[in-house]
């Protein structure tokens, strides 16, 4: 019990992360699932990758961390806009969406064997660095999650509105172009962000398993967003006591605890 206690309380700024991006990661998931983009939850954390290796391969100083966050976020953010303006039917758009993640996993992978410095971030971004993330940059990734969930939450009626029929929204919109900037540049900063420091793996499991499992059929979109939430917080909470107590990659343990969750409120629906 001592050595826990110990490990958790050096672990306090990692575990408020985890928290942060366990409640913003779902509502985006789910936002994803309604537009029929979910495919995107897989291939942009991958081309986020690409982008941080890419600003490393060009030089980016690794120790200024926020530098490189903002490069590979706005490399994130063109492929999201330029993903946004395919109009294929659903099966070739979902093709597309997985060629996104292959071709970033593949420029990962390249970047990496070009670049020492890149191969050495690269090959911690699937479990993150979540237990080296100092108290600045804590602070600054928990203000900018709770800057864009207000907003979110603030907004929910046009968000809404833009993912149950976004040609109606685009007409009553002035600047619907300006509204799609945020929306997907918050997409993009927040997967950047989460790459960078819960990981790769955890990020993905926010986005798609609590949309998943929340997927209940009943009670609309905005209990399906908060459901979604719950598994994610919930989850990815347990699972990160759980790593601090056995001693386990907290990003690993996490994304499990988020997967056990869902199949466990899955299994609670079905039987209710």
């Amino acid at each position: 019990m001592g050595n826990f206690l110990a490990s958790f309380s050096f672990s306090l700024l990692p575990l408020t992360l985890v928290i942060m991006f366990s409640l913003l990661m779902p509502a985006m998931g789910t936002v994803l699932v309604i537009r029929d983009e979910i495919m995107l939850a897989l291939a942009l954390p991958s081309v986020a990758n690409a982008g941080m290796a890419l600003g490393l391969l060009c030089g980016l100083d690794s120790d200024r961390e926020f530098v490189l966050y903002g490069f590979a976020t706005i490399a994130t953010l063109f492929v999201i806009v330029g993903a946004s303006r395919i109009n294929h039917e659903n099966s070739r758009r979902e093709i597309l969406f997985a060629a996104l993640f292959v071709g970033g996993q593949i420029l990962s992978s390249t970047f990496s064997a070009l670049s020492p410095v890149a191969h050495h971030h690269v090959s911690h971004l699937l479990d993150g660095e979540i237990l080296a993330v100092g108290i600045l940059e804590t602070i600054v990734l928990v203000i900018i999650c709770i800057v864009i969930l207000s907003v979110g939450v603030i907004n929910f009626r046009s968000v809404f509105s833009w993912c149950a029929d976004s040609a109606y929204f685009k007409i009553g919109t002035k600047y619907y172009h300006l509204y799609l900037f945020a929306v997907y540049g918050a997409l993009a900063s927040v997967i950047t962000l989460g790459v960078a420091t819960v990981g790769t793996l955890l990020v993905t499991t926010l986005l798609v398993l609590p949309a998943l499992f929340g997927n209940v059929n009943s009670g609309g979109i905005r209990r399906y967003i908060i459901l979604a939430g719950l598994i994610g917080a919930v989850g990815s909470i347990i699972g990160f006591l759980v790593a601090l107590w056995i001693d386990f990659p907290p990003a690993i343990s996490a994304a499990a605890g988020v997967g056990i969750t869902g199949i466990a409120m899955m299994f609670f629906y079905k039987k209710g």
